[in-house]
């Protein structure tokens, strides 16, 4: 889940880790259900061009990679 506390190099980062796998999916960040920590609650999604231009930057670590729930 792309939580906005995450910086696009987190995202660069963390796929560099799991490097190789068939997919990956960034999830797009929403307070609907909830949050365990209320300061959470507050936070805006990051914009799907956002979410979108991650995946672009590390798509060629996986087979799929994918944005949902935008």
């Amino acid at each position: 889940t792309a939580v906005p506390i995450l910086k696009f190099g987190d995202f660069l980062e963390i796929a560099q880790w799991i490097k190789g796998a068939k997919r990956y999916v960034i999830q797009q960040y929403s307070t609907l259900g909830g949050t365990l920590n209320p300061e959470f609650s507050q936070m805006q999604s990051l914009k799907p061009e956002i979410l979108n231009k991650i995946c672009e930057a590390i798509k060629g670590n996986f087979q799929e990679c994918y944005v949902a729930n935008i």
